[in-house]
């Protein structure tokens, strides 16, 4: 926050094996004993000033939690979901190869790539890799929008993951019976035009990198006497099967190349497997006008290690980071200061060569 004033950031860590959340938080803090008490925040003179409607609404934007209450696009973290639902459908295999040329052309609009000048003939791994809008357009055109928002339900948008904490948001998607325009499937596969919660991502995708598995995530893992005697377990809670193990194990080859050659190489960490998906969204308007924010994004970045067997999961949000909202490697930098404390403290051992 201090390097790079952004509006927010926030994390969330979890077990993608259990659909345990570790940790999560984010800037705003209050004091969990006291929790009507501003005085830390506020000095005294203000706090007599202040009406107690205002203290009541500073007070409630304290205690929301941010990754689970609010919601945004998820922009190109969602590509890796995107390239599972077309591969389980047998739409793509690994070898299927496409030319981006920096832009489609759907219905009346030119819709571009991130890269304007196009990335040339690739195949889906390297679109993963590259971030290529153009890829995962053709790919939404091969499933059809009854098919992607078929998948967008299996890996959980649109609906509460049922973690066991108050005010979760549903996040919004188009509504499968009314269905969705060719513009709308277009901007959704790469992550535009629908939102997520954090935790939804962290629970998709860890279903995406442990086998195909979809946890429901929680928090409380059991409850104890104060002298120490078990009172109840939380054991995991398999709620579905989204993808096969074929789909999983090369959708972690496509997040390790990420890190390796792709958007994602100021994540590596020395010594670890690191596989994930950079994000990077331009802000709507939330309320009164409608359309993009110019210069404001939702920057993120999805990670697990080591990938071939991932042991954690952390998700990292940074709203709209000062000089440069659109350096990914800001957050990126976020997300390496965590797992560089993380890994160590969870006993996961180094398996690469520096």
């Amino acid at each position: 926050m201090k390097k790079y004033s952004p509006k927010r950031i926030a994390a969330v860590i979890a077990d993608p094996n259990t659909g345990e959340i570790l940790a999560m938080g984010d800037d705003s803090t209050f004091d969990l004993n006291n929790p009507d008490n501003l005085e830390g925040l506020y000095s005294k003179s203000q706090l007599e000033k202040m009406s107690e409607k205002k203290q009541s609404e500073i007070l409630n934007g304290l205690w929301r939690n941010y990754c689970i209450t609010d919601s945004f696009e998820p922009g190109s973290t969602a590509k890796p979901f995107t390239v599972a639902a077309a591969m389980e459908e047998n739409l793509v295999n690994k070898k299927t190869k496409f030319t981006c040329d920096g832009y489609e052309k759907v219905d009346v609009f030119k819709i571009k790539c991130h890269k304007e000048d196009g990335h040339g003939t690739i195949d889906v791994k390297t679109a993963v890799a590259q971030s290529c809008n153009d890829y995962m357009m053709f790919l939404g055109r091969k499933m059809g929008a009854k098919t992607f928002m078929k998948y967008q339900s299996r890996f959980g948008f649109g609906m509460k993951t049922g973690i066991d904490l108050p005010s979760e948001t549903r996040g919004i998607v188009f509504d499968r019976e009314k269905g969705m325009g060719i513009v709308d499937l277009a901007t959704n596969t790469f992550g535009q035009n629908f939102t997520v919660n954090m935790v939804q991502m962290v629970a998709g995708f860890s279903s995406l990198i442990n086998g195909g598995y979809y946890y429901e995530p929680h928090v409380v893992k059991q409850v104890v006497t104060q002298d120490g005697n078990l009172v109840k377990n939380y054991s995991k809670t398999l709620v579905k099967e989204t993808i096969t193990r074929e789909t999983s194990d090369f959708i972690k080859e496509c997040l390790k190349e990420v890190v390796k050659t792709g958007t994602g190489k100021t994540a590596a960490i020395p010594g670890y497997s690191v596989g994930g998906k950079t994000g990077t969204a331009e802000k709507v308007y939330t309320s009164g006008k409608i359309g993009r924010i110019k210069g404001q994004h939702i920057l993120s970045f999805i990670g697990c290690v080591p990938c071939e067997n991932p042991q954690v999961v952390c998700y990292t949000v940074m709203d709209s980071p000062a000089g440069n909202s659109e350096a990914t490697a800001y957050n990126t930098e976020f997300w390496t200061y965590i797992m560089k404390q993380i890994l160590p403290y969870m006993g996961i051992d180094k398996t690469e060569k520096n």
